[in-house]
């Protein structure tokens, strides 16, 4: 059965709540914000925009304490380059960048002028003799002393700083060793930093390229979401997540439109137009998303209508053989192109198919025509409530003809006519009625008897009047009803079907011109057992209790035949 596409997520396809849900499973709406939910474009270039300013501020950072850098644990900077390299390569996916990157990098490493040492010496030289001042026992020089005494010596000389003081020159030149001022400058540098490393900070007040410092750069980027678990100090590889995810996303869509076709599933055009604009947006990012808004026009064919009477209509249509292309129309209350098409043929087959012809003289079908001929219609009521057909004369009580249904000889269930003579009947009209009395007829028979008050419809199609009944009826009025509901400006059915070739001319009262199974009861029981002669009653011996009991056989050996008769000679 055709239903608006649903996917596999559960929601409808082209909804916000669809793309909010896919987004959701493929993980990437914990990390991108989505507005709209299928802008993932937009989403992604904003996310870029955000990515770079988190680069700049680490490049800032790295900058600020590029002095104390090649005192900063190898591994823990190696860990900062990773995630700023692993964060520029989703700039560089999207061509946004970051220059900032490099930079950082540069000072991270090492590689920057900024991060020279003064003195040029190995970083190994320089915390021996930070280990000689922190642990060192200098006699007659306190800890806080050899402080003093090497910030004395950086902004004059050891003689100065010693002052006379053999105890003072005998630590001075055991840890300068010769090497100058500018070696005391980076050993008190090291020394300071390794008393007080959180005076060396980045933004959020994490100590620089420590754990936490890692940490919040990731918060910062990704919020609290997780992007894989790769090991400290090995690269990280944002950038191929983020397009698993992209790719889960374009995935589903397309898994989805493909159920769709399969299924005969319809898009509305809203939701269509949302999935196409979403495609767009993927194709943008990289994506190769090739026919597949194609695929979504296949499935933008609704167009609306009430789906009872759609309903309705594809019963009738695959009753009466019109089945468009393929099998039979899926009974689904939705109005595509299959059931458009068994439309059309239907009504082509009203305009190009030659029906039996009725005139006044036809014996085969003629209205009661109460004013010219006395005969009426009425029912007669049961004590178990059931209703039975009956045809009086003027303004006598007793019918002439009655519709009944009861047990007869070894008949569990026998529907039947009842006819009866009044005494001013002629004998010839008497020994018919007796004839016909209790006369059996097929349930089929009984049935359309028994619908007698429905009104039969007189359309005018192709220079033709025809009268129709029953499912053609039904048929002819619900195709004029959907189609004046469609919504279908664009006409994405292609032809509509045509139902304005088809007008209703109005109702056949009062006569229940009932073509299906015969003529009904106009002529059901003829001359012969009514009086009137050369009224539209007709006659018996035309055989007309036979005709309304058996059927007519139309020109055209279908369905339509037992339905339509052509009355164009009775306008």
């Amino acid at each position: 059965m055709s239903r608006e596409l649903i996917g596999d997520c559960g929601y409808i396809v082209g909804e916000r709540g669809y793309f909010e849900r896919i987004n959701k499973e493929s993980g990437l709406s914990d990390i991108i914000h989505f507005s709209p939910s299928h802008h993932y474009y937009d989403g992604i270039r904003d996310f870029c925009d955000d990515i770079s300013s988190v680069i700049s501020d680490v490049y800032s950072d790295a900058k600020n304490n590029a002095k104390v850098m090649n005192f900063i644990d190898e591994r823990d900077r190696q860990e900062t380059i990773n995630i700023v390299e692993g964060l520029n390569e989703i700039c560089k996916m999207w061509s946004r960048s970051s220059s900032d990157a490099d930079r950082a990098v540069s000072i991270l490493s090492l590689s920057s002028s900024e991060t020279r040492l003064k003195s040029g010496y190995r970083i190994s030289e320089i915390e021996k003799a930070v280990k000689k001042v922190k642990s060192g026992s200098y006699s007659g020089v306190s800890g806080s002393e050899k402080i003093r005494l090497i910030e004395k010596v950086i902004s004059s000389s050891v003689i100065k700083a010693a002052d006379g003081d053999s105890n003072k020159l005998a630590f001075l030149l055991d840890v300068e060793q010769g090497r100058g001022d500018n070696f005391l400058s980076d050993v008190l540098k090291k020394y300071e930093y390794d008393e007080n490393p959180r005076g060396y900070t980045g933004r959020g007040g994490k100590v620089m390229c420590s754990r936490e410092y890692n940490s919040n750069i990731l918060s910062e980027a990704f919020g609290n979401a997780s992007l894989g678990s790769s090991s400290y100090g090995y690269s990280k590889r944002y950038a191929s997540i983020l397009e698993k995810q992209l790719d889960y996303i374009f995935k589903e869509i397309e898994d989805d439109i493909n159920k769709g076709i399969r299924n005969r599933d319809y898009i509305l055009d809203s939701n269509g137009e949302t999935l196409n604009a979403a495609i767009d947006q993927l194709e943008k990012i990289g994506l190769s998303c090739y026919g597949l808004k194609s695929k979504v026009g296949v499935l933008m064919w609704f167009a609306g209508g009430n789906s009872r009477d759609i309903l309705n209509l594809q019963r009738n249509l695959n009753k009466l053989g019109f089945r468009g292309e393929g099998s039979s129309l899926k009974e689904d209350g939705v109005f595509g192109q299959r059931t458009s098409s068994a439309l059309e043929k239907f009504l082509e087959h009203l305009t190009r198919t030659s029906f039996r012809s009725l005139s006044w003289s036809t014996i085969w079908i003629d209205p009661l025509q109460t004013d010219l001929t006395g005969i009426r219609h009425d029912y007669k009521i049961t004590k178990n409530g059931e209703k039975y057909l009956q045809l009086l004369f003027e303004e006598r009580s007793k019918p002439v003809m009655r519709l009944d249904r009861h047990p007869y000889g070894k008949n569990r269930d026998f529907p039947h006519i009842n006819v009866s003579a009044f005494d001013d009947f002629t004998e010839r009209q008497r020994l018919n009625a007796k004839k016909w009395d209790h006369f059996g007829i097929s349930n089929k028979a009984y049935e359309a008897l028994k619908n007698f008050d429905h009104s039969a419809k007189v359309i005018k199609v192709a220079g033709k009047t025809l009268l129709v009944t029953g499912v053609i009826a039904d048929t002819i009025s619900l195709g004029k009803t959907v189609e004046s509901d469609l919504k279908d400006a664009d006409r994405k059915l292609g032809k509509t079907a045509g139902t304005e070739i088809v007008r209703i001319a109005g109702s056949w009262t009062g006569s229940a011109i009932g073509a299906k199974y015969g003529s009904m009861l106009g002529a059901s029981v003829g001359t012969a057992a009514l009086p009137g002669i050369g009224t539209a009653v007709g006659g018996i011996a035309g055989g007309l209790i036979g005709a309304t009991v058996l059927g007519i056989a139309g020109s055209y050996s279908g369905e339509l035949a037992e339905y339509i008769i052509d009355i164009s000679e009775l306008e």
